[in-house]
Order: structure tokens, then sequence, then C-alpha cells
């Protein structure tokens, strides 16, 4: 999944630059981990590799988190959901090769909802040009979530996107706040197959360690998309789920750390594949890459993403985080992210709480 012709995207890459050249790169953003607005986390597919002619379904997990996200009688504020049929074999498969094709849908085109599906034309394959590369073709989804309302745009260089995110009151554009925008790459091969992680042990039931201690996961994958509002597990005399407030906000330096890890079983046939593309291209067998990003609506984590299986080393059990409380009471949503390196993506889950 990735995001484009979006503000917050500038933050993202920004962040990323500094933590690689480990220079100090001016004002101190809010940590990506720390949900402070509307957030797309993760697009699911549940063929992550695809085959011609087969029907993709797509799955979205975001959090409204705006500290705006209730009006006034405490209702949450309506989200709309769109996405646009896949872009086929896009010159170089570079997305903004499907702008014109994206400019000319109709709003009366877009799927909406948090979940969605296409159908991979028959003929999508094509030679990849590299004798190492197999036949392959790409199908680019393009989707959106907006705190308003969808209306077309016409496209600048700035804001290629056709469409933009409208206030429903008073009619202006909204920002990065309020909207978010991206979109999702699938491949498709003759030969090749892909999973996404499995998060749930035999009884379909996902878990977390939280202080040393197991929980049942809230949610786990499309069971996350209808979540309620959460429990506090403050409101329960000893749960150890939960924490004190901290007056320094998840300041990893002032606060308490506390122990965070999901329970996932590596030795699962979808969390134990091999990267076959990556063994035909360098004649040698590698693992999947898989990793761990965590997120939370209130608070803070260090570190927000983890390694979880290593290309030549294999799985890893250090994947667990340290959360940091906030300083507001209340239930805190958490969500493990789990992601491999050929499109497989899975969440689960996971309430805390602050007194």
């Amino acid at each position: 999944m990735s995001y484009f012709a979006n503000p917050r995207f500038s933050r993202v890459a920004l962040a990323a630059l500094c933590g690689l050249a480990l220079l100090g790169c001016g004002p101190q953003f809010d940590p990506p981990s720390e949900l402070k607005s509307l957030r797309i986390l993760a697009v699911q597919k549940d063929e992550p590799y695809a085959k011609a002619g087969d029907t993709v379904n797509l799955s979205m997990l975001w959090q409204d988190a705006s500290p705006k996200h209730l009006d006034a009688q405490g209702n949450p504020r309506p989200i709309q959901i769109t996405w646009d049929s896949a872009c086929v074999n896009p010159p170089g498969d570079l997305y903004f090769g499907c702008f014109p094709q994206l400019a000319q849908a109709t709003l009366a085109q877009l799927g909406t909802g948090d979940q969605f599906s296409v159908t991979i034309p028959t003929d999508i394959i094509h030679a990849s040009g590299d004798p190492k590369q197999p036949p392959y073709g790409t199908a680019f989804v393009f989707f959106a979530a907006c705190a308003g309302t969808i209306t077309p745009v016409v496209p600048t260089e700035d804001s290629p996107l056709p469409f933009a995110c409208k206030d429903p009151n008073s009619g202006a554009l909204l920002g990065s706040e309020d909207f978010v925008a991206g979109y999702s790459t699938i491949y498709v091969f003759n030969d090749f197959t892909n999973s996404n992680p499995v998060l749930t042990d035999a009884s379909q039931q996902g878990h977390f360690t939280f202080q040393a201690q197991t929980f049942d996961a809230t949610c786990v994958d499309a069971s996350c998309l209808t979540l309620a509002s959460p429990t506090d597990p403050c409101a329960s005399p000893g749960d150890a789920r939960c924490v004190p407030i901290c007056a320094d906000d998840g300041d990893v330096q002032k606060c308490t750390g506390y122990d965070l890890k999901p329970v996932i079983d590596g030795t699962l046939p979808a969390n134990a594949e091999a990267d076959t593309a990556a063994e035909l291209d360098y004649g040698r067998a590698y693992d999947e890459e898989m990793w761990i990003d965590y997120y939370a609506d209130h608070g803070n984590f260090s570190p927000p993403v983890k390694l979880l299986r290593d290309a030549q080393t294999g799985f890893s059990a250090a994947y667990d985080t340290k959360f940091y409380a906030p300083k507001d009471a209340g239930p805190i949503q958490v969500w493990a992210v789990v992601h491999d390196n050929r499109g497989g993506v899975s969440w689960e889950g996971f309430t805390l709480g602050a007194k």
C-alpha cells in the first residue's frame, strides 16, 4: 500500500530520510505510529499474488483518530471510502501512468465501503524483458478515505488526483488530516503464489501478551472492519491492560514502557513461505521477509516497527515492542499490522486503557 498526492506522505518520507541518514531534519513531527488524524493503516488483498482471470477482494483498515472525529452528540463523523477499478500494466509499471484512466472515472463508477473486488483481465500477463524475471502483470487499485464528500476536481501538477475531499458544510477542500488517498499493487503471475500472514491459532483467535500476561485480541482481519467502541479495561479493577497515564504523553525518554507482543506462529505454512521470485532472480533460496507496524490512537511505541522474518535467517522471536501511555485517560486502540515483502498483509487489534 502506498500514499500519493498527499501532504502526509511528505512527512513520512522525511521521517524515513532522517532515520536513514541519522541527521537532524528540522521540525519534529508526531510519531507515525501515533494516530491523531484520519489514517489508512493497511489494505489487504485476499490474493497478494493473483492469477489472470481471478477476482481479488480487498479490505481496508482505517481509523479516524482526529480530535474532531465525534460530533456534538458524541457520534462518529461519517467517513466516505472510495475505490477505483484496477488500472492494468501502466507504462513502466508506474502508478502515475494510471492517472489518465483515473481522470475518466465518474463518481458513479467508484466503489464504496471498507471492501472492494476487482477482476483481473485474462490477458494481463506479458513478458518481463528480463531473462531472470518470469512473465507477469500489474494491476493498480486506487482508494481514498474522506471525512466529507469526494468531489471531482481538475488535476494540477501539485495535486494530480482528479478528485478531492470537500467539507460537507463549508464546501472547502479538506487537507491531509481529513483526506487520505493511495493505491495498492496486485502482481499477477502464472506460477507464483503468496498467502497473507496468519495471526490466529487453531481456534481462529488472535492473542497478545502484555505485561507478561496473554489476552485475546480485540479483532483480527475482517472482524476489525466493524469494530465497535472499545470497552475500557480500566473499568475492571486489577486488569493488567490498564496502565497509569503519563504526563509526558508517550515520551519514550520520560514515560514507563510496557512490553507488548502479538502471538504469531512462525511455523505456519503461510508464515514460512519461500520467496520464489527472489530465488529465481538471485539463484539461491530466500525466505519471505516479514515485519510488524505498531499503531495506537493514544500513546506511543518504541520501536514502532519490528522485523518478524529475515530473508536469510528466517523467523525472529524478538518482535516485541514497548508501549508508552498517553497523558489522557480512556480506552486505547492498538493495532499490529503484519506485512510480507510480496504484498501480503494482516492485522489484529488490541485494547488497552489508561487512568
